[in-house]
């Protein structure tokens, strides 16, 4: 069953899907927009994720840091998940940079 049109989880797999087609900018309006209205806490650490990935197609590699930086702390904020030890490597992987 697919995800609500304009449910935070469904606008997040509508960004990746973005960031995956290399539309970088418009992925990060997106995002940004989503963080402006709140968030579970839930969907923070895959949000800020996207968004330094987003970051980093884009250039911005000082947003980016801080993006998976952010990414990191909602990380150790949130209660742990399946997905967890994956998203942090990511983000580390951003912050060790090219």
């Amino acid at each position: 069953m697919p995800l609500p049109f304009f449910s935070p989880a469904g606008r997040l797999a509508r960004a990746q899907k973005k960031i995956g087609r290399g539309k970088f900018e418009d992925a990060t309006r997106m995002l940004v927009g989503m963080l402006n209205k709140g968030l579970e806490p839930e969907l923070k650490p895959a949000v800020f994720l996207a968004l330094a990935e987003a970051e980093t197609g884009c250039g911005n590699l000082g947003n980016a840091g801080y993006y998976a930086r952010q990414c990191e702390a909602a990380l150790q904020d949130s209660a742990p998940d399946e997905n967890a030890a994956e998203t942090l490597a990511r983000a580390r992987a951003i912050l060790a940079g090219p």
